[in-house]
């Protein structure tokens, strides 16, 4: 019960908080931009906050900073003419740790939530201005959706919910679906999140579920995601340099001027591929139930074990998450002669020079609610980069089987997709690696911005020239 006490005068002072600060006067749109996340790890909450900024308004940014070197210097770097972004940070609260008994674990989300509401309450009432707009990223939604909607109604704010995903459903993937704390997350969810200005949502399906399951309140809009603009390949000076500056802190051999493990300076000067080079394949995770990795291990082994006279292929795995420890003590256990499996971390900036770099990307994602896309091939895409890509209910959203990438369904798949394509290594422009790299090239034709300017703007611009009308009679 006291929990509950606790918990409902959190809430009852943070209410009151909303109603101190006063509309800023300067007669600019604000918009409050909130995700309760990595800023630095949440890229579609970035761009959101950099095409509202293109558009004039000023935008606040809230979310965790554990390191100001992670947020990209371009988020920050606003064009002439367009609005300020500021960002604000907010305290990383405690994780809850896995596994335990269900009162444990809702004990720990409670005293967590509670933290959550003091940094959001004091922040939104105190020191962010009355925005006009209040954008939020669902998951995660306790307290997200709470705040936002006590905001909104409050302040008299506009609010844009942008769904990536369902929260519910990534709790359950540790508590099970038919756990008390799931279902009551579920209700939450859909209460909360039943009304708003505007919907926005990753994919097609997301957007049918909304509208028929849930049947939500506000327009929904489909907002697929699209990489930022200097995504891109890499020219093999490029890969040279990156490996030169990074290649030794991911444990490959330290190169020189004239040569690294992917790139050498032949009698010409120029810096070309090596042909004994290994094939370079990245994924990245979030080392979570949601991504089996034991899959691309079974399909590893397989092909080590392949009698065909195949090329060396180095796996570099990128991201972090409760379940990297317990892979990386079964990759250290193997004795592999046509593979090498590399984990890493690295800075969003050299993030996607790697996949850049590299030469297939591969995706375990297959989403906790089957209804949401992972931005970890929109990143490939971007970067010309073709996938291989598990299957699951709405993946063909992005990845084509045979035209952009190929889709598999368990680890003899992917194995033979790996043997087939890496057959005809060193790679040439006939190759069938190079047709699907064309593919997923033509996924860079349409970019965020245009995308955004074409589907989101419009709400935004119309909305704020009544808020201007109205602010002027005031």
């Amino acid at each position: 019960m006291w929990l509950l006490a606790v918990l409902l005068l959190v809430v009852a002072l943070g209410i009151s908080l909303l109603f101190i600060r006063k509309s800023p006067k300067d007669g600019a749109t604000h918009v409050t931009v909130l995700v309760l996340g990595d800023i630095a790890r949440s890229p579609r909450m970035m761009y959101h906050a950099k095409s509202l900024s293109k558009l004039g308004f000023s935008v606040d940014l809230i979310g965790y900073v554990p390191d100001e070197n992670e947020v990209p210097s371009s988020l920050l770097n606003v064009e002439e003419g367009s609005g300020k972004i500021t960002i604000h940070a907010i305290s990383v609260p405690n994780k809850i740790p896995a596994g335990g008994s269900p009162l444990w674990y809702l004990l720990r989300a409670v005293l967590r939530v509670v933290q959550q509401l003091v940094s959001l309450f004091v922040l939104v009432g105190i020191t962010v201005p009355k925005a006009d707009y209040f954008l939020i990223q669902n998951p995660p939604s306790i307290p997200t959706l709470f705040v936002a909607q006590t905001v909104c109604f409050v302040r008299g704010s506009k609010l844009v919910i942008d769904w990536h995903n369902f929260g519910y459903s990534l709790m359950a993937l540790n508590l099970g679906k038919r756990s008390k704390i799931v279902m009551f997350a579920e209700r939450f969810e859909k209460f909360w999140g039943q009304h708003a200005f505007v919907h926005l949502c990753v994919t097609n399906a997301m957007s049918k579920f909304l509208k028929e399951t849930w049947m939500v309140k506000g327009t929904v809009i489909v907002v697929h995601d699209r990489p930022p603009p200097h995504f891109r390949p890499l020219s093999e000076l490029e890969i040279h340099e990156l490996y030169l500056r990074v290649g030794e802190s991911l444990g490959f051999t330290k190169g020189n001027n004239n040569s690294t493990f992917l790139v050498r300076r032949d009698e010409t000067g120029t810096y070309v591929r090596r042909t004994d080079r290994p094939v370079l394949v990245v994924s990245s995770t979030s080392w979570t139930e949601d991504e089996d990795f034991s899959i691309l291990l079974k399909a590893a082994d397989i092909y080590d074990s392949s009698p065909l006279a195949l090329p060396h292929v180095l796996f570099v795995i990128t991201g972090k998450g409760p379940k990297k420890g317990f892979y990386e003590s079964q990759i250290a256990e193997k004795s592999y002669k046509k593979v090498t499996i590399k984990t890493a971390w690295l800075a969003s900036e050299d993030y996607w020079k790697l996949l850049g770099s590299a030469d297939l990307g591969i995706s375990l994602h297959t989403s906790s609610s089957g209804i949401d896309l992972p931005m970890k091939v929109v990143d490939m895409f971007g970067c010309g980069l073709t996938v291989c890509a598990l299957k699951f209910s709405c993946i063909d959203e992005l990845v084509q089987h045979q035209k952009n990438g190929l889709i598999f369904e368990n680890a003899d798949e992917l194995s033979r997709q790996l043997m087939d394509l890496f057959s005809e290594f060193p790679f040439r422009s006939t190759s069938e690696l190079a047709r699907l790299k064309q593919g997923a090239s033509t996924f860079r034709e349409q970019t965020w911005d245009s995308n955004w300017n074409e589907l989101v703007a419009p709400y935004f611009s119309r909305a704020s020239l009544s808020l201007k009308r109205d602010k002027k009679l005031q």
